[in-house]
């Protein structure tokens, strides 16, 4: 269901680039419908994964998040941040972002709420940041020129009524 409303807000906003997190639990199944079952074209693909490269295998579909990934992830947002490259309009994301530590140990460094609070939204934003450097370069401006399109024009059949069942429900 969950990768149903995923696909549905994808093509809702222009066939979105869709990176969807691996690490958890949830996100190989999502990744798996979108892709079997959706056959959705605009999925975001790792291909900085060295390993990968050097014997040979495709990239992988997806997000990882983990020691080794999440320290480029982080930097990237931090980045982003210090370079006021992204406005973060909301407030439970701002008071998330404060509460987000980095703790060393001997053997690793985590990254992750103060004292167990929460850290979706600071995640999402790493992931989305990493993402955008990683990812191809859109050039914005252009974009914005795209004059609006009638949908029942664009779209038939069942694409037509996805776009119908997103604007009944906003």
């Amino acid at each position: 269901d969950y990768a149903y409303e995923v696909f549905k807000l994808a093509i809702y906003y222009n066939s979105a680039l869709t990176a969807i997190e691996l690490t958890g639990g949830y996100g190989e199944a999502v990744m798996l419908k979108m892709r079997q079952d959706y056959c959705y074209w605009n999925l975001f693909r790792d291909e900085a994964n060295h390993a990968q490269v050097e014997h040979g295998m495709d990239s992988r579909y997806g997000v990882e998040t983990n020691m080794r990934t999440k320290p480029f992830m982080v930097a990237a947002l931090q980045q982003f941040v210090k370079d006021r490259a992204i406005e973060i309009p909301c407030e439970a994301t701002i008071s998330e972002m404060v509460a987000f530590e980095q703790e060393r140990t001997k053997l690793t460094t985590r990254y992750r709420g103060v004292g167990g609070a929460h850290d979706d939204r600071v995640m999402s934003l790493v992931i989305g940041a990493s993402v955008a450097l990683t990812s191809q370069v859109i050039d914005f401006v252009e974009s914005a020129k795209v004059e609006p399109v009638d949908i029942k024009q664009k779209y038939e059949g069942e694409w037509l009524k996805i776009h119908q069942e997103i604007s009944d429900d906003g």
